[in-house]
Protein backbone atom coordinates (compact mmCIF):
# COMPACT_ATOMS: atom_id res chain seq x y z
CA UNK A 1 0.00 0.00 0.00
CA UNK A 2 1.10 3.54 -0.68
CA UNK A 3 1.77 5.76 2.32
CA UNK A 4 3.84 8.64 0.96
CA UNK A 5 5.96 10.36 3.62
CA UNK A 6 7.20 13.26 1.55
CA UNK A 7 6.52 15.29 -1.59
CA UNK A 8 8.65 12.98 -3.74
CA UNK A 9 6.68 9.90 -2.69
CA UNK A 10 3.38 11.75 -2.96
CA UNK A 11 4.12 12.81 -6.54
CA UNK A 12 5.05 9.24 -7.50
CA UNK A 13 1.80 7.96 -5.98
CA UNK A 14 -0.16 10.78 -7.65
CA UNK A 15 1.30 9.66 -10.97
CA UNK A 16 -0.01 6.14 -10.35
CA UNK A 17 -3.46 7.53 -9.53
CA UNK A 18 -3.53 9.73 -12.66
CA UNK A 19 -2.35 6.89 -14.91
CA UNK A 20 -4.94 4.54 -13.42
CA UNK A 21 -7.75 7.07 -13.87
CA UNK A 22 -6.74 7.74 -17.46
CA UNK A 23 -6.65 4.02 -18.22
CA UNK A 24 -10.21 3.58 -16.92
CA UNK A 25 -11.65 6.06 -19.43
CA UNK A 26 -13.69 4.54 -22.25
CA UNK A 27 -11.45 3.68 -25.20
CA UNK A 28 -8.23 4.38 -23.27
CA UNK A 29 -5.15 2.25 -23.62
CA UNK A 30 -4.43 -0.03 -20.67
CA UNK A 31 -1.80 1.12 -18.19
CA UNK A 32 0.34 -0.50 -15.53
CA UNK A 33 2.52 1.12 -12.88
CA UNK A 34 5.81 -0.38 -11.76
CA UNK A 35 7.29 0.22 -8.30
CA UNK A 36 10.98 -0.49 -7.87
CA UNK A 37 12.94 -1.61 -4.84
CA UNK A 38 16.25 0.18 -4.26
CA UNK A 39 18.15 -0.30 -7.51
CA UNK A 40 21.92 -0.74 -7.65
CA UNK A 41 24.36 -1.36 -10.47
CA UNK A 42 26.81 0.29 -12.85
CA UNK A 43 26.04 3.92 -13.64
CA UNK A 44 23.71 4.46 -10.68
CA UNK A 45 26.15 6.82 -8.94
CA UNK A 46 26.39 8.96 -12.09
CA UNK A 47 22.62 9.50 -12.23
CA UNK A 48 21.47 9.29 -8.60
CA UNK A 49 24.41 10.15 -6.38
CA UNK A 50 22.32 10.61 -3.24
CA UNK A 51 20.75 7.16 -3.57
CA UNK A 52 23.73 5.23 -4.90
CA UNK A 53 25.60 4.14 -1.78
CA UNK A 54 25.40 0.41 -2.56
CA UNK A 55 26.55 1.00 -6.14
CA UNK A 56 29.46 3.16 -4.97
CA UNK A 57 30.38 0.50 -2.40
CA UNK A 58 30.79 -2.09 -5.16
CA UNK A 59 32.49 0.26 -7.63
CA UNK A 60 35.02 1.47 -5.05
CA UNK A 61 35.76 -2.08 -3.88
CA UNK A 62 36.27 -3.20 -7.49
CA UNK A 63 38.65 -0.24 -8.00
CA UNK A 64 40.69 -1.39 -5.00
CA UNK A 65 39.68 1.57 -2.85
CA UNK A 66 38.96 1.07 0.84
CA UNK A 67 35.27 1.55 1.66
CA UNK A 68 34.28 3.12 4.97
CA UNK A 69 30.63 3.78 5.70
CA UNK A 70 30.10 5.46 9.04
CA UNK A 71 26.58 4.29 9.81
CA UNK A 72 23.74 2.11 8.61
CA UNK A 73 25.02 -1.43 8.91
CA UNK A 74 21.84 -2.59 10.64
CA UNK A 75 19.46 -1.05 8.10
CA UNK A 76 17.50 -3.62 6.08
CA UNK A 77 16.32 -2.87 2.56
CA UNK A 78 15.18 -4.68 -0.58
CA UNK A 79 17.92 -4.24 -3.17
CA UNK A 80 17.40 -5.14 -6.83
CA UNK A 81 20.16 -5.25 -9.43
CA UNK A 82 19.67 -2.80 -12.32
CA UNK A 83 19.63 -5.51 -15.03
CA UNK A 84 16.84 -7.32 -13.17
CA UNK A 85 14.83 -4.09 -12.90
CA UNK A 86 15.31 -3.56 -16.64
CA UNK A 87 14.21 -7.14 -17.34
CA UNK A 88 11.05 -6.46 -15.30
CA UNK A 89 10.27 -3.41 -17.42
CA UNK A 90 10.74 -5.45 -20.60
CA UNK A 91 8.58 -8.26 -19.22
CA UNK A 92 5.77 -5.80 -18.45
CA UNK A 93 6.07 -4.11 -21.86
CA UNK A 94 5.98 -7.40 -23.77
CA UNK A 95 3.51 -9.32 -21.61
CA UNK A 96 0.62 -10.75 -23.58
CA UNK A 97 -2.85 -9.96 -22.39
CA UNK A 98 -4.10 -7.51 -19.83
CA UNK A 99 -1.91 -6.69 -16.86
CA UNK A 100 -2.80 -5.61 -13.36
CA UNK A 101 -2.63 -1.96 -12.35
CA UNK A 102 0.57 -2.27 -10.27
CA UNK A 103 3.64 -4.50 -9.93
CA UNK A 104 6.55 -4.42 -7.49
CA UNK A 105 9.92 -5.10 -9.11
CA UNK A 106 11.97 -6.30 -6.17
CA UNK A 107 13.62 -9.36 -4.66
CA UNK A 108 11.15 -9.58 -1.80
CA UNK A 109 14.09 -10.18 0.54
CA UNK A 110 15.50 -7.74 3.05
CA UNK A 111 19.24 -7.53 3.52
CA UNK A 112 21.18 -5.40 5.97
CA UNK A 113 23.87 -3.11 4.67
CA UNK A 114 26.36 -5.05 6.79
CA UNK A 115 25.38 -8.36 5.13
CA UNK A 116 25.38 -6.71 1.71
CA UNK A 117 28.92 -5.40 2.31
CA UNK A 118 30.08 -8.84 3.49
CA UNK A 119 28.70 -10.43 0.32
CA UNK A 120 30.45 -7.82 -1.83
CA UNK A 121 33.72 -8.46 0.04
CA UNK A 122 33.29 -12.20 -0.55
CA UNK A 123 33.03 -11.57 -4.30
CA UNK A 124 36.05 -9.23 -4.46
CA UNK A 125 39.27 -10.75 -3.10
CA UNK A 126 41.14 -8.28 -0.92
CA UNK A 127 38.27 -5.78 -0.68
CA UNK A 128 38.48 -3.56 2.40
CA UNK A 129 34.94 -2.68 3.50
CA UNK A 130 33.90 -1.36 6.91
CA UNK A 131 30.32 -0.49 7.81
CA UNK A 132 29.34 1.15 11.08
CA UNK A 133 26.25 0.25 13.11
CA UNK A 134 22.88 1.93 13.04
CA UNK A 135 20.19 2.73 10.53
CA UNK A 136 19.45 5.01 7.59
CA UNK A 137 22.66 4.70 5.60
CA UNK A 138 21.19 6.96 2.89
CA UNK A 139 19.74 9.40 5.41
CA UNK A 140 16.43 9.75 7.22
CA UNK A 141 14.44 10.90 4.18
CA UNK A 142 15.03 7.71 2.21
CA UNK A 143 12.35 4.98 2.37
CA UNK A 144 13.70 1.53 3.26
CA UNK A 145 11.69 -1.67 3.26
CA UNK A 146 10.88 -4.98 1.63
CA UNK A 147 8.41 -5.21 -1.23
CA UNK A 148 6.33 -8.19 -2.33
CA UNK A 149 7.12 -9.23 -5.93
CA UNK A 150 4.65 -12.18 -5.98
CA UNK A 151 2.27 -10.59 -8.48
CA UNK A 152 5.13 -9.61 -10.83
CA UNK A 153 6.45 -13.17 -10.55
CA UNK A 154 3.04 -14.68 -11.33
CA UNK A 155 1.95 -12.33 -14.13
CA UNK A 156 5.28 -11.32 -15.69
CA UNK A 157 7.59 -14.21 -14.82
CA UNK A 158 9.75 -11.63 -13.03
CA UNK A 159 12.43 -13.02 -10.76
CA UNK A 160 15.29 -10.88 -9.44
CA UNK A 161 18.60 -12.37 -8.25
CA UNK A 162 18.77 -11.53 -4.53
CA UNK A 163 22.40 -12.60 -3.89
CA UNK A 164 24.72 -9.57 -3.80
CA UNK A 165 27.74 -11.83 -4.32
CA UNK A 166 26.33 -12.92 -7.67
CA UNK A 167 25.29 -9.36 -8.48
CA UNK A 168 28.73 -7.99 -7.60
CA UNK A 169 30.17 -10.30 -10.26
CA UNK A 170 27.48 -9.11 -12.69
CA UNK A 171 28.38 -5.49 -11.79
CA UNK A 172 32.05 -6.17 -12.61
CA UNK A 173 31.16 -7.80 -15.93
CA UNK A 174 28.55 -5.17 -16.87
CA UNK A 175 30.90 -2.27 -16.11
CA UNK A 176 33.92 -3.85 -17.78
CA UNK A 177 35.97 -3.94 -14.57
Amino acid sequence: PAHPRDVYGATKFAGEVVIGAAARRPGAAPATSLRFATIYGPGKADRHAGAALTSRLIADALAGLPVRIERGGDQVDDLVYVADAAAGIVAAALAPGELGPLYNLSTGIGISLRDFAAAVAAAIPGAEIEVGPGLEYMGPDFVYGVMDPALARADLGFLAEPDPTVNTRRFAADSGI
